[in-house]
């Protein structure tokens, strides 16, 4: 049997093969576009996958093409391992989106929640960059596409973050970058629509990447602190926290004291984690973060904050006391609140954070009466799209107002679920379909990855 003949039937079978994984893609861009099963909302988001896997698919037939029956054994045999590899990362990574995608069969109320709050405060906060000419249409991305998993706390991976850091096993594309941004949430959170007030903070994440904020924030609060004469060392801590810190800042905006209160249930925690200063992790140390969260509420002017954070700080140290080691950068959380929320960044063509992100002050009267609706069941206010951000801080509330019992705390998490249900959906959460440019940006993506085959 001759080599043209063996290396014919592997071309061949190996054709079939690629056609395989378009099929899927396919269908789920079928399902958003024709709102099946609710898919609808995710048109944009299964746009910019079906773009990446599209772009997958041209480097697999690119490969294809040079397999050649009557080539050398040996080149045909490397093309065949190359094509093999890249079938074995993209089907990698679909496993990824379709265990993504596929709990929306057994969580489909709690996920279009999650998904649904996660695009209004990401959206409400792009739209406002948009408004002072820091962005251009054709540079929204798609909003962030939410799952769950066993994790202890919510999580964000933005596309600055490849496929390799969401823990699945790949063959390769391991440092492929993501085409949208996804939020996690652990699975037994969906029992309580007040813990997707976490979601505040971590849609911070990608407002942060997509705008540039850290870095532009970082230059200004760096002269600050230098001109304060704070300590090299504790600079260094509060740069590698930076990112976090920014999250921070859009969660107690867009949350304000139900944000805090949903973080401070999240740090309670041991002495000794809560007090530890570790270098690997890049979210402020649990105790300092307390005191950052209560001074940006003060500074914020949110509703409530001086009594909240008051409050949150006596409840902190008579359960952690008062450690020396940390007691300068609590002092520092005091000096930089007002300079994190109102210095003015080029990046927003001389607008501050505290102007970007909506401010509760405005939603205060009816997100209390979302609140008095989930805690009694009266009253219900009128739906409307603009009150899908305040739920899970209205929740927060009522859970906080009523007595500690589960029942009622059922009671309060079904009332809100049913509302977002009740809302009126946009066609979309990210609005129109992608421009040109998006599109070029996605399958650039793809193309910044030079995968080889392990040898």
């Amino acid at each position: 049997m001759s080599s043209i003949y063996i290396q014919a039937r592997i071309t061949a079978d190996l054709q079939r093969q690629v056609d395989l994984l378009p099929i899927e893609v396919a269908t789920w861009k079928v399902h958003a576009e024709t709102n099946l099963d609710g898919m609808g909302i995710h048109a944009t988001q299964m746009e910019a996958i079906n773009l990446m896997f599209d772009e997958l698919l041209a480097i697999q037939e690119e490969t294809l093409t040079k397999l050649m029956p009557e080539l050398d054994p040996a080149v045909f045999i490397d093309h065949r391992q190359k094509l093999e590899y890249e079938l074995s990362s993209a089907h990698g990574i679909i496993d990824i989106f379709r265990h993504i995608l596929n709990q929306r069969t057994s969580y489909r109320a709690a996920l279009d929640a999650a998904d649904l709050v996660s695009a209004a405060c990401y959206r409400q906060c792009i739209m406002r960059a948009y408004d002072w000419g820091v962005l251009k249409s054709d540079q929204f991305r798609a909003p962030p596409l939410t799952y769950l998993t066993a994790q202890l706390s919510p999580a964000a991976i933005t596309r600055r973050h490849s496929f390799g850091v969401m823990g699945f096993p790949l063959a390769g594309y391991n440092e492929q970058l993501l085409p949208i941004s996804v939020l996690s949430l652990p699975a037994y959170h969906t029992v309580g629509l007040w813990h997707y007030c976490a979601l505040y903070h971590e849609v911070g994440h990608p407002l942060d990447q997509d705008l540039g904020l850290s870095d532009a924030l970082w230059s200004v609060v760096a002269r600050q602190l230098s001109i304060e004469g704070v300590e090299d060392n504790r600079v260094a801590w509060w740069r590698f926290w930076l990112r976090e810190v920014v999250a921070d800042i859009v969660g107690v905006l867009l949350g304000g004291a139900s944000f805090a209160r949903i973080l401070i249930s999240m740090l309670f925690a041991p002495l000794q984690l809560t007090t530890y200063l570790d270098p690997t992790d890049c979210h402020p140390n649990a105790y300092v973060r307390v005191f950052l969260v209560t001074s940006l509420l003060r500074a914020a002017g949110v509703p409530e904050a001086a009594s909240t954070a008051d409050a949150i700080e006596h409840e902190w140290l008579q359960i952690y006391g008062d450690p020396a080691d940390l007691r300068p950068f609590c002092e520092d959380c005091q000096r930089l609140a007002r300079l994190l929320l109102e210095a003015k960044l080029k990046v927003l063509n001389n607008h501050n954070l505290h102007d970007l992100v909506p401010v509760l002050l405005d939603d205060n009267a009816q997100l209390r009466a979302l609140a008095k609706y989930f805690g009694s069941g009266n009253d219900p206010p009128i739906e409307a799209q603009h009150l899908m951000r305040l739920v899970p801080a209205a929740a927060q509330i009522a859970m906080q107002e009523t007595g500690a019992d589960k029942e009622n705390y059922a009671a309060i998490h079904e009332r809100a679920l049913s509302y977002i249900g009740e809302i009126p959906r946009p066609a979309s959460l990210g609005g129109s379909n992608f421009s040109d440019t998006q599109k070029a940006y996605l399958r650039g993506l793809v193309r910044q990855l030079n995968l080889t085959v392990n040898d």
